[in-house]
């Protein structure tokens, strides 16, 4: 049986304390239950705010590997709906801007990685504030486009939603199919975050132990937020994603601005 002194010599081991621990196992089920609830936004909520107890590295490798796990888990079952042929050209441009992402993450001090994680996030709640009414050519008429830069912001942050969210809000498909396709997407993503991570060393031991300490939070929160969607939680979908990012931003964007000046 694992008594307190082993577990404080394990987090000790990862560089963590007890409350840091306690922080980012409460941010990964808020943020599971969010991407349950909306069928994205793990990863936009998530990483601005581990990034107050963790370093950006980190960060975006402990979110990556729990993408790569919740993905390959709901994949099989968005198979079906998804609208396959729209992800195509966003995937390959996704090829392309990752790698580079994870090279400005390795590469760039940790005030500036912290301010690019609120710019993300910013990015995210204007998508999810304006929606359908959301209009740019590079978003809406050129998928590869949007592709790169949803692959640089997954290399640099984990964080590939805002430019493909954006596209499926005005994509002229049902909203189930927009919803799997985004499932899809980011299961795609994850493996090639996870792929170039490990590449570049962003993705350790460290940061696979802390995975696998978090992944059974991240399971149960987005289990937690399907239930909630399923009893009626659409009325919630918008309000509670432009809150958590709006949260998330400020709080990366502070952290951020703290580590410049």
């Amino acid at each position: 049986m694992i008594g307190a002194a082993d577990l404080s010599e394990g987090l000790a081991r990862l560089g963590l304390g007890a409350p840091a621990l306690a922080v980012a196992a409460l941010v990964v089920l808020v943020s599971g239950m969010l991407r349950g609830l909306t069928g994205f936004g793990f990863a936009i909520a998530a990483v601005p705010l581990l990034s107050t107890v963790l370093s950006p590295r980190l960060a975006v490798a402990v979110a990556a590997l729990l993408q790569l796990a919740v993905g390959f888990a709901n994949a099989p079952r968005a198979w079906k709906l998804a609208d396959r042929a729209s992800l195509a050209p966003l995937l390959v441009g996704a090829v392309i801007g990752t790698p580079l992402g994870m090279a400005a993450l390795r590469l760039a001090p940790v005030g500036p990685q912290r301010l690019a994680v609120a710019a993300a996030a910013l990015l995210a709640l204007v998508a999810a504030w304006r929606g359908p009414r959301l209009e740019t050519s590079i978003v809406g008429r050129r998928p590869a486009a949007a592709g790169v830069a949803s692959g640089l912001l997954n290399g640099l942050a984990a964080m590939p939603g805002p430019p493909v969210v954006a596209h499926f809000l005005n994509a002229p498909i049902e909203p189930a199919a927009a919803r799997a396709s985004l499932t899809l997407y980011f299961a795609a993503t994850a493996v090639f975050a996870t792929a170039s991570g490990l590449a570049a060393g962003i993705i350790d031991a460290r940061a696979a132990a802390l995975a696998v300490i978090c992944a059974p939070l991240l399971f149960a929160g987005d289990w937690l937020g399907g239930r909630l969607f399923r009893a009626g939680g659409e009325r919630l979908f918008r309000p509670a994603a432009v809150a958590v990012l709006a949260a998330a931003a400020g709080i990366a964007a502070a952290r951020g601005l703290a580590d410049v000046l």
